[in-house]
């Protein structure tokens, strides 16, 4: 806790199976440009028997902030992953800022909160097997000129986009 990864233009972090990069009351600071982004993916990139390698959900879990401090990514792909970005139950005034991001094909859903601070600008939440946003046990919300699009090529019975200020339990129990 209390440290700051810093990721320059260019960088290319790869994650193996079950992988996460966890941010745990720490910050992320993602420097990438229009011209040379940053990118987030598995690392497996020989492809499979039918398909490429870019082309199947779920190949490591995707970033995980759990009471970060405040964070950006900046000019940033992020594909491949079950969860995309996940933000969960931040501290008050600390936010997770997202600027000119895509995130794609994922698994269970491009970007998660739970109770979450979060500034979106620009960005593209596309093709997941579940969810392309979901927003959930409150917190502050602010998604300025995103678009949220599931055109996945597996049949799927969720929403694009959830936006709820409550959690119901393993029991059915509702949490506001």
């Amino acid at each position: 806790s209390n440290l700051t990864l810093e990721n320059d233009p260019g960088t290319k972090v790869h994650g193996h199976a079950n992988a996460s990069l966890y941010v745990y009351k720490s910050s992320l600071q993602v420097n990438g440009t229009v011209d040379d982004p940053v990118v987030f993916l598995q690392d497996r990139m020989e492809d499979y028997l039918l398909y490429s390698a870019d082309s199947s959900a779920g190949q490591w879990r995707g970033i995980y902030f759990n009471a970060a401090k405040n964070s950006y990514i900046n000019h940033t792909e992020i594909k491949n992953a079950v969860i995309g970005v996940q933000i969960d139950t931040f501290t008050l005034n600390q936010t997770v800022e997202l600027n000119k991001i895509k995130i794609n094909n994922s698994l269970y859903a491009n970007i998660l909160t739970q109770g979450a601070n979060i500034s979106a600008t620009n960005c593209l939440f596309g093709n997941s097997n579940n969810y392309s946003g979901l927003i959930s046990i409150g917190g502050s919300s602010h998604f300025e000129h995103c678009t949220f699009a599931n055109y996945h090529g597996s049949y799927r019975s969720t929403a694009a986009f959830v936006f709820k200020d409550y959690y119901q339990s393993i029991n059915d129990q509702l949490i506001y």
